[in-house]
């Protein structure tokens, strides 16, 4: 449990407060009692801090609003908030302060909803240290993800410090463990929140990707105390069948201070990625200080994986779980675009989905939906800054070209994938697809089948449109 040297805060609403974690997972919460599930947690694993055998603290606004049946229909439906305060800690003996603990967090808001203050008073007063700016907009971190912040100008050589943790938001979680206050360390550099993912699809066609230029952009942060010199920033692509590295670019930052903004870094060189074979592949990202051992050298490095295919386009690797609009029918599904090189000849035979609805909504078994595939106008520009966001697929910025539609059989299991054939607009098989073509592949959930969550994972942040959905008009955002 939460350790008694610890406040829990009322809430607000009261009740809607921090609670524990047995075993590190936001995947449910007690109401008056009452052991809840979540809505969207569904397999999400544990938070990943060296004593989560023993549980963690966690805040979970999805039982709050959901209440385990539905968006809306938990005891604290909209945004809630709720505070946990630490213990006073003596710092007088320290100049350099940092908080370091381990998180794991998804929130939905566009503003921060995981909010971190110190005191230095006793709790008299209290001053905001940015955290977590990434963590928005249905976004988180990862769940071995450890912070490390400069607390020295609040904590520094003060004696009487606390810190407080406040959730205020609407969606979805905060988990947090092994809560320090540590001397900052003297060389700590990090890469930011923004590592930018350059494929345009995790899976994409081996006939396709070859006009898929990467670029490659993030950001660092010095949290150490010190100024580092001759920073590197490299980014590195490896065949992982053949552990070759087929790529790799770094860019030397003469001078990054500490306790600044995160610092954003560009990679100059281009990766063209032609002369690959199917197969699985990683993009590294990496800050260091040569000839300096880094005091947490795990948020140095970062990861992602593309995969080429004979013949799959695809922008996450199945579904963990799932999300819909508050109300009211929606369309959501994923932008692709075919290489301009290849020639036409190119057909779309086979979509996959995978949905899902909560107890409350009722069965998902016997509902229909729809799959719209448009395409998209060659007037709209590169950057669709000129799209109309109210195109309706009859012949504007989008013409509705294939479809199909599905009704969910007895046995379907939430978030399951299944096939759905691809018709033409002349209800034949298959769609032709055109050289250099953009296309919007979507599932419409309307009447009945809106209480229908859309099947997604949020493994990868895209930079460029990828997931797009329609309520009232296009988003190329996604949620």
């Amino acid at each position: 449990s939460i350790p008694d040297t610890w406040e829990i805060g009322p809430g607000s609403p009261e009740g809607a407060v921090w609670q524990w974690s047995d075993d590190g997972r936001a995947n449910d919460a007690f109401l008056d009692g009452v052991l809840t599930d979540a809505l969207f947690y569904g397999t999400l694993g544990a938070i990943e801090s060296p004593s989560v055998d023993n549980g963690c603290a966690m805040y979970n606004s999805d039982v709050y609003d959901g209440g385990g049946m539905g968006v809306g229909q938990g005891p604290f439906p909209g945004t809630h908030s709720g505070t946990l305060t630490s213990p006073s800690v003596d710092c007088s003996d320290y100049q350099f302060v940092s908080l370091k603990m381990n998180q794991f967090a998804r929130a939905n808001s566009n503003n921060v909803s995981t909010i971190f203050e110190v005191s230095n008073d006793g709790g008299e007063n209290w001053v905001n240290i940015p955290i977590n700016p990434g963590v928005i907009g249905n976004l988180g971190n990862t769940s071995d993800a450890l912070l490390l912040v400069d607390i020295s100008e609040v904590a520094g050589n003060q004696p009487d410090v606390k810190l407080r943790f406040t959730w205020n938001g609407r969606y979805y979680f905060w988990l947090i463990d092994d809560v320090q206050l540590i001397e900052t360390p003297r060389v700590n550099m990090a890469l930011g929140d923004t590592l930018f993912y350059p494929p345009a699809n995790y899976a994409t066609p081996l006939s396709q990707i070859s006009t898929d230029t990467m670029g490659f952009f993030g950001q660092i942060i010095n949290l150490g105390r010190d100024t580092q010199y001759n920073v590197v920033f490299k980014v590195s692509v490896t065949d992982l069948a053949a552990e070759e590295v087929i790529f790799s670019d770094s860019t030397i930052i003469d001078t990054v201070p500490p306790f600044q903004p995160q610092f954003n870094v560009d990679i100059e060189e281009l990766f063209v990625p032609e002369g690959l074979i199917i197969g699985e592949y990683n993009i590294s990202y990496e800050v260091y200080v040569p000839g300096e051992q880094d005091f947490a050298p795990l948020d140095n490095t970062f990861n992602e994986p593309f995969i080429t295919t004979e013949n799959i386009f695809s922008k996450e690797d199945g579904n963990i779980g799932g999300v819909r609009a508050n109300s009211g029918d929606y369309q959501l599904g994923n932008f692709y675009q075919m290489s301009p090189l290849t020639g036409d000849g190119f057909r779309a035979t086979l979509a996959q989905f995978g949905a899902g609805k909560s107890q409350a909504d009722g069965p998902i078994v016997g509902e229909d939906v729809t799959l719209y595939f448009y395409k998209v106008s060659d007037d709209v520009l590169p950057d669709f800054s000129n799209f109309d966001e109210n195109s309706t697929g009859m012949g504007d910025d989008l013409e509705l070209i294939g479809f199909n539609n599905y009704t969910f059989p007895e046995g379907y299991e939430n978030y399951e994938l299944v096939d759905i054939e691809l018709l033409n607009i002349d209800a034949d098989p298959g769609i032709d697809l055109e050289a250099g073509g953009r296309y919007f592949m979507v599932i419409a959930y309307e009447g009945a089948a809106s209480t229908i969550y859309a099947g997604v994972d949020l493994g990868i942040n895209y930079y460029q449109i990828s997931t797009i959905v329609f309520t009232f008009q296009w988003f190329l955002g996604g949620f």
